[in-house]
């Protein structure tokens, strides 16, 4: 019985089925990176997909480093026919000097499969675990990110099109395009994008239609007051572009709509809670809101959600009028004002305070517990980074939720476990953490509850326990996985 006590919680990304053919004459090679390297491949300036599986070599306690090396070993069969050519690369994190790479790519775990093109992060890859679904979706994430448009009719037809977001690229100048290449590769999972590089056509849409010779232009179709925007900065500038299409595939204020959840993501979310079938407040407000809007274009997306959101509940507001927050989805990071009620004058200066990075950032949190001195430590999200990250010992961690049956009839196994593993306190701190009460914390993968993980004293490592839930098995994994080995008995 593998410990898998509840239905998985991780999101799985559900890739379109695919048929593969090894062709070893054609597969692509895989080199190793070093740190001394590592740089110099990943910039290139060729736009060549580059994609890197960051993981740990010869730690034989990371099962998951195992099966992720074999299946990305297979993918590279699998992507001999991609075109064009697909760069493969391993980074071992054991390396000397990894520690200072890791730091620079956000690499938070190992391992994990992220992709580059010019230097510039464009995926992290989050699907199965098998060569299929890794050279499938490497395969959607390559080649150009931007269709080409041939023709007036399929430019209009594209404008027509009911609930279309995309953005277009006009270039007469193939190397003035590459800002906006980039900025299409890092944004293609999410947006569409579109290019005219056609002298003819671009000719016909200047002198017809009264386009720009060269320009970026995002239309919305579902937003009849201003259904598209132009790009008036750097065409060469990728972050300038990725803020604009970002900033752009919204309106400036809307209230929250699940059929284009994934774009509120993308940015910061400037959030005003409040009760959303009351239509003339809701009006209102987003006519105050669109005043504030305008001078974050890009920066934050405003949205106008209902109370009835768990994340209102969240956030614990006191006040019954509107209230606001600024919510970094990617991040996972919440700001809270010490005034929550909405106006424009107080929403305006708490966004310019956020942009300029000036707020600190809400935790959510039960109280630090009194008691230390405990077998079992409860380590809440105020005191996570002392307890754990900057812990000099081992740490042993139950993520769990009070209501869970499956943890409820773990816990007594947990308890032995700690006990048998009392003696090793001064080098092991044994807790547990409420993820009800206190906010997710990075670094785990959290499938189930309860999630038994070890975070090694020397490089912070997240090792997570896959075994049967049986106290003698759970102290050899233990044991085994820990940077403070206890003392070999005297003979």
């Amino acid at each position: 019985m593998v410990l898998a006590f509840a239905v998985a919680l991780a999101v799985v990304i559900v890739l379109a089925p695919a048929c593969f053919v090894v062709d070893a004459s054609r597969s692509v090679p895989i080199t190793t990176l070093t740190p001394p390297i590592i740089e110099e491949v990943l910039t290139k300036g060729d736009y060549n997909l580059h994609v890197v599986l960051f993981t740990l070599l010869y730690r034989r306690s990371c099962s998951e480093c195992e099966e992720m090396y074999t299946q990305f070993q297979r993918a590279r069969g699998l992507l001999g026919m991609a075109d064009p050519p697909v760069d493969m690369h391993i980074f071992d994190g054991l390396a000397e000097g990894a520690a200072v790479v890791s730091a620079k790519y956000n690499i938070a775990s190992f391992p994990v499969i992220k992709g580059y093109v010019s230097g510039l992060e464009v995926f992290t890859y989050n699907g199965p675990i098998t060569a299929d679904a890794i050279a499938s979706f490497i395969l959607s994430m390559n080649g150009p990110a931007a269709k080409e448009i041939n023709s007036v009719k399929t430019l209009k037809k594209l404008i027509a099109e009911k609930d279309k977001v995309f953005t277009v690229g006009i270039f007469e100048a193939e190397a003035n395009s590459a800002g906006f290449l980039l900025a299409a590769q890092t944004l293609r999972k999410l947006y569409s994008f579109y290019i005219i590089k056609d002298p003819q056509l671009i000719s016909k849409l200047v002198s017809e239609e009264q386009y720009p010779p060269q320009g970026i232009i995002t239309y919305r179709h579902y937003a009849s007051d201003t259904p598209f925007e132009v790009f008036k900065l750097d065409v060469q500038n990728v972050q300038q572009i990725s803020a604009f299409v970002r900033g752009t595939s919204l309106p400036l204020a809307s209230v929250y709509e699940p059929s284009i959840e994934r774009w509120y993501s993308e940015m910061p979310r400037f959030t005003v809670y409040t009760t959303v079938s009351n239509s003339k407040s809701v009006e209102l407000l987003l006519s105050q809101m669109r005043e504030v809007a305008q001078q974050f274009v890009g920066q934050l997306a405003f949205v106008i959600m209902d109370k009835s959101v768990s994340e209102y509940t969240q956030f614990k507001f006191a006040s019954k009028a509107p209230v606001m927050s600024i919510v970094d989805t990617k991040n996972h990071l919440l700001y809270k004002p010490e005034s929550p009620a909405f106006s424009v004058d107080s929403a305006t200066a708490y966004a310019s305070k956020y942009v300029q990075g000036h707020l600190q950032r809400y935790i959510q949190s039960e109280p630090i517990p009194a008691r230390k001195n405990l077998v079992i430590q409860d380590i809440v999200a105020l005191n996570y980074k002392e307890e754990v990250l900057e812990a000099p010992e081992d740490i042993l961690i139950q993520i769990y939720y009070p209501d869970c049956i499956p943890c409820q009839k773990f816990l007594p196994t947990f308890i032995q476990l700690a006990n048998r593993l009392s003696p090793l306190r001064q080098t092991l701190k044994i807790a547990q953490y409420n993820s009800v009460e206190n906010e997710p914390q990075p670094g785990y993968k959290v499938t189930g509850f309860p999630t038994i993980c070890i975070i090694r004293a020397d490089n912070k490592e997240h090792i997570t326990y896959s075994g049967p839930p049986d106290v003698d098995t759970l102290e050899q994994w233990v044991l085994s996985s820990i940077f403070h080995k206890p003392p070999k008995p005297e003979l």
